[in-house]
């Protein structure tokens, strides 16, 4: 059995936003009840997960999310979880900070909304005066029309507001395809993300798979190393599972459709589960078919 490095928890499908680039399905489902994550908890601990990301939807929308967190704290294991800002003031964030959370990450989108970038960096501030150990990050969409009319906007984050992490995140080919036909990266577009992380010297930063996957799929081409080198579910080397919020488990979040998944958290044992998904991920890595979802979607559009 493979040892579990993440989880990601969609804790639920609700969401009070409508980002045309979201990979979501907003589909109402059963939410899993505290009683239930309590024991799940208890499990990663025994299995030695440390790393639980949490997301949606949009995890603020739970009126127990703080003690979802704070299960998480008491248990030892680092808590990042992803946002669109809109419910954040004060108050959450000191609700957030006490309940133990390691590591906050607010969505600014492709920067599109520049009074609501404004507005969470605003925050930003205030927040880093209170934040205790509490690490403060952006995700950025980092769509062509980013590169085209928002660009410079990201000197005024890095010069002006204490960032802590950046998400560079590619647009979803998993999620709304129109949307990603029209706003895909393009060659110039990531050659100008790597002068302008060179030329700021951003050193705390990571990027989504999409990129290595654009570069990999790119003219049709297939490179297998690099897509394996660099996609959680491929990779010899990292272990990924994700969780929704009615318990249903699949390799990946781009990969939530009913032939990925592997089983659902309420009705099997973790341990069953993790076999499975070692089972699955095997038959990939030694046929090299490059089937899963996300790949043949960006073959198709490339």
């Amino acid at each position: 059995m493979v040892n579990i490095d993440t989880i990601l928890l969609k804790v639920t499908n609700k969401c009070n936003e409508k980002c045309e680039f979201c990979y979501m399905k907003k589909e109402k489902s059963q939410e899993i009840v505290i009683e239930d994550y309590y024991n799940l908890f208890k499990s990663f601990e025994k299995l030695g997960i440390e790393i639980v990301n949490i997301s949606g939807g949009e995890p603020l929308m739970r009126g127990d999310i703080g003690e979802i967190i704070k299960m998480l704290s008491k248990l030892g294991m680092y808590s990042r979880l992803a946002t669109n800002g809109k419910l954040l003031n004060k108050t959450t964030f000191i609700k957030l900070r006490d309940s133990g959370l390691s590591n906050l990450q607010v969505s600014v989108g492709d920067m599109t909304n520049l009074i609501q970038v404004n507005s969470i960096l605003k925050l930003f501030l205030e927040f880093n005066e209170i934040k205790n150990n509490l690490k403060l990050g952006i995700n950025l969409i980092t769509s062509h029309n980013f590169f085209q009319t928002k660009y410079e906007n990201i000197n005024n984050i890095l010069n002006n507001f204490k960032v802590d992490w950046i998400d560079f995140l590619h647009p979803k080919f998993a999620g709304n395809y129109d949307w990603y036909i029209k706003n895909k990266m393009d060659k110039e577009d990531i050659r100008a993300l790597s002068n302008l992380i060179f030329e700021k010297n951003i050193k705390n930063h990571s990027f989504s798979c999409g990129y290595n996957l654009y570069t990999a799929l790119n003219n049709n081409i297939i490179n297998y190393d690099l897509i394996e080198n660099n996609c959680n579910f491929l990779s010899s080397h990292i272990h990924f599972l994700v969780i929704s919020s009615d318990g249903k488990v699949y390799p990946c979040p781009f990969t939530m459709t009913k032939d990925n998944e592997i089983g659902n958290i309420l009705d099997e044992d973790i341990e069953v589960i993790i076999e499975k998904y070692s089972i699955m991920k095997s038959k990939f890595t030694k046929s090299k078919q490059i089937n899963l979802p996300c790949m043949l979607r960006t073959k198709e559009i490339s």
